[in-house]
């Protein structure tokens, strides 16, 4: 259980990705006064944990619903969470679509780029259906990974609250090395569950 609730931990930290959040918003809130970035990302961090708990509770009916077998989900979703990693290796820049600077863009923009795709996209969503399918009927471990999961996106809010001083401390360089090492790990992390999806099928043996 320890070793499944670590691999959750990590999974998500790398999926949602705090730090370089942080550093994004510190760009994109540039010309904004404290209390609207304050509020922003407040906004931001509620919408996307939503979109997250969401599937976190409902994701398994949804599979269900439309026939997907958990093998497949986990050797599709190792493949997209390879490229995830991937491209944050090979181009750490591209990770978040950009976000205007200025207190109205911030606003408008709160929900979308920011909140989704950003701080719940498609990799973070596909991790926390896999993980809670992991967790079977294990109540216990569900509710340590619904707990990850806010804990992770709390930490994002924090970061987002003092990213100035966060972007100030990591640099470009900093936060782009930050950046490759994370997508190292999550391609490390996606070859497994690609393996994981292969044991389950009955194809390979490890």
């Amino acid at each position: 259980m320890h070793e499944q609730l670590f691999e959750a931990m990590a999974l998500l930290f790398v999926t949602l990705n705090p730090i370089s959040t942080a550093v994004f918003f510190a760009g994109a809130s540039g010309g904004s006064d404290a209390s609207t970035r304050y509020r922003v990302a407040i906004k931001a961090t509620l919408v996307a944990l939503g979109i997250l708990l969401v599937f976190a509770i409902g994701g398994d009916d949804l599979l269900q619903a439309v026939g997907i077998r958990l093998f497949s989900l986990k050797i599709s979703g190792g493949i997209l969470l390879f490229l995830f990693g991937l491209r944050m290796v090979m181009n750490p820049a591209s990770n978040n679509p950009g976000v205007k600077s200025g207190s109205e863009s911030l606003n408008e923009q709160a929900v979308f780029p920011l909140a989704m795709p950003i701080m719940a996209g498609p990799a973070s969503i596909l991790t926390t259906v896999i993980l809670i399918d992991r967790a079977g009927s294990n109540y216990a471990m569900q509710g340590a990974i619904i707990g990850i999961l806010v804990a992770v996106q709390l930490l994002s809010l924090i970061l987002m609250m003092v990213s100035g001083q966060v972007s100030r401390l990591l640099g470009r360089q900093g936060a782009d090395i930050l950046s490759r090492i994370m997508g190292l790990l999550l391609a490390s992390l996606a070859v497994e569950m690609v393996f994981d999806g292969l044991t389950l099928a009955r194809i390979i043996t490890v």
